[in-house]
């Protein structure tokens, strides 16, 4: 008991956590988009993947960039330079990033065709042992019907051959008893022949019903599989989507006209306030001292 509690409150520190992600990514979009700010533009996008992708562990690497940008904003370092090298870096980040993402969707649309044709395929043999089952289970009763009445002759034959002829010469009782042998013989192999049928017949139903059976376990599994590749490739367009909106973003905001020495102080200032209340709302504790 205590153990399963204690699970649970290790999912509900990680739904926290996530929540909270959630919240400072919303608000640093928000800060980006007022300062046109493409370091801020650049967190909001790692934080949101942080809650996208469910991962507690990466909001770690998040305040760790929050810290490394304070301090350098702090020190004074996010001047033009500074600013040149993260557009730098993070355009071509961004851009193959993007790649990256069109190329898993792109092999994820392929695997998921192939599944769906595969998953077709499996179907169509089921059909067609199913139509061939009932193929074979119809005839039966044809081919019963069929030898009950050359049986049923055959046995008018031999009552014939049974009764005896007044005045029969030798001759004739010879040739008489040719005659039953060989209808004999032509009956004994009609019967054996419909008796392989009938036991080739069966043989091949329960292989066939067998056969479909597998198939119908096989269909199962092989739809849930393509769910499971559904719900990826949903949340492989999320992704895609993001990417693709912050690429377009940080291509936006780092192709900028030069700012005036008091828009660039006064855009720094409200940058790291900015990132000093994002790691707040992350950490729930103020930002800790760091030299610069």
């Amino acid at each position: 008991m205590a153990q399963s509690g204690g699970k649970a409150d290790v999912e509900a520190l990680n739904r926290h956590s996530l929540d909270v992600a959630k919240r400072a990514a919303s608000f640093l979009a928000e800060r980006a988009s007022s300062l046109e700010s493409a370091e801020l533009t650049s967190l909001a996008y790692h934080t949101s993947e942080a809650y996208r992708t469910e991962d507690p562990d990466a909001l770690e690497n998040v305040k760790g960039m929050l810290r490394h940008m304070i301090a350098t904003s702090s020190a004074n370092l996010a001047e033009s330079s500074t600013h040149h090298a993260f557009c730098t870096k993070e355009m071509t980040a961004s851009k193959q990033k993007l790649t990256e993402h069109k190329e898993r969707m792109q092999k994820s649309h392929a695997d998921l065709d192939k599944m769906e044709a595969e998953l077709d395929a499996i179907k169509d043999k089921s059909t067609d042992l199913t139509d061939e089952i009932a193929k074979i289970t119809k005839s039966l009763p044809e081919a019963t019907e069929k030898r009950k009445k050359e049986h049923d002759a055959y046995l008018k034959l031999k009552e014939g051959f049974d009764t005896p002829v007044k005045g029969e010469t030798e001759e004739e009782a010879e040739e008489r008893l040719k005659k039953q042998i060989k209808v004999e013989n032509k009956e004994a192999d009609a019967d054996f022949a419909f008796k392989r049928v009938e036991q080739d017949a069966q043989v091949s139903l329960a292989s066939k019903r067998r056969e479909v059976e597998n198939i119908q376990r096989e269909v199962v599994k092989r739809d849930l599989h393509i769910s499971e590749a559904k719900r990826d490739i949903s949340g492989l367009e999320t992704t895609l989507a993001a990417s693709k909106e912050y690429e377009e973003q940080i291509q936006k905001q780092c192709v900028v006209p030069p700012a005036s020495h008091e828009d660039r102080k006064r855009r720094r200032d409200e940058q790291i306030s900015s990132l000093k209340d994002a790691y707040e709302i992350l950490s729930g504790d103020a930002v800790p001292v760091m030299s610069a």
